[in-house]
C-alpha cells in the first residue's frame, strides 16, 4: 500500500497543482 501511494505521488501532486490551477483562474476569472 505503500509503495502504491510513493507511485501514484507525482500524479496526484500533479493532479493537485492542475485542479489549484484551474480554480485560481475560475477565480480570477470571476473577480474581474
Amino acid at each position: 500500500m505503500k509503495e502504491f501511494n510513493i507511485r501514484n505521488w507525482p500524479a496526484a501532486l500533479l493532479n493537485l497543482v492542475i485542479a489549484a490551477s484551474l480554480g485560481g483562474t475560475v477565480l480570477t476569472v470571476t473577480i474581474a
